[in-house]
């Protein structure tokens, strides 16, 4: 009679112990499988962004060829005293601030043409600092916000970064329309009644379609003009 309740007992507890090592064992190839299929996922996103950031890297080279073929071509033709060892470095940034800012170079470099022809250390008759002549009371508001100092003001690779942020926030406050933007980047929200301003607006126009012969060669120019 005893060994006959130990027997049951085992049987019962048997049974427990086997479902919870199905239980166990399907958690655990559940949770392996989930892993598995977690690292395939990864490692295709992975891929793809680096196949994308490979694009972006050859497109940005494009870019780059071009740009400071139109540079030098212009500085040698205009004031060959500007064609320095920086200019290299001008087109690189020009490039990278236009993706990190999603604006388009070809715009950047027109900015920077118009403003003071590729003066890298321009500063203007009411403080404007740099290739694209941004205004010290702008530099105030992005400075911070880019991970800048207030000194960092003066040197041209910072002052150019933030006029890019600068354009870029203009274009969204402007859906995209170009001609408001560049309006509004020299003579702020009242530019369309500052004739000055104007002018300015005519002569971006004007300049970027002496770009557009770079920008159509490189079927990559998404601008408005």
């Amino acid at each position: 009679m005893i060994l006959q309740q130990r027997e049951a007992k085992f049987l019962r507890y048997k049974g427990i112990w086997i479902g919870i090592i199905i239980v166990l064992t399907v958690t655990i190839f559940n949770v392996l499988n989930y892993w598995n299929i977690k690292q395939v996922f990864r490692t295709l996103k992975e891929e793809k962004l680096y196949i994308a950031e490979k694009n972006n890297q050859k497109t940005d080279a494009i870019k780059a060829e071009a740009i400071y073929g139109y540079v030098a071509g212009y500085l040698n033709s205009t004031n060959p005293s500007l064609m320095t060892q920086e200019i290299p470095d001008f087109v690189y940034l020009t490039v990278e601030y236009a993706r990190e800012f999603k604006i388009n170079p070809y715009q950047c470099l027109t900015i920077c043409q118009i403003e003071d022809g590729f003066d890298l250390h321009k500063v203007g008759s009411h403080g404007e600092q740099g290739p694209a002549q941004l205004m010290p009371d702008t530099w105030k508001i992005y400075y911070k916000s880019l991970g800048y100092r207030p000194s960092d003001f003066y040197k041209w690779q910072c002052n150019y970064r933030v006029a890019m942020a600068h354009f870029s926030e203009l274009l969204k406050q402007n859906h995209d329309h170009v001609e408001m933007a560049i309006g509004e980047y020299n003579g702020g929200g009242g530019w369309s009644n500052i004739e000055s301003s104007r002018i300015y607006v005519q002569r971006f126009k004007l300049a970027n379609r002496g770009i557009s012969k770079l920008r159509e060669a490189k079927k990559d120019f998404d601008g408005t003009f």
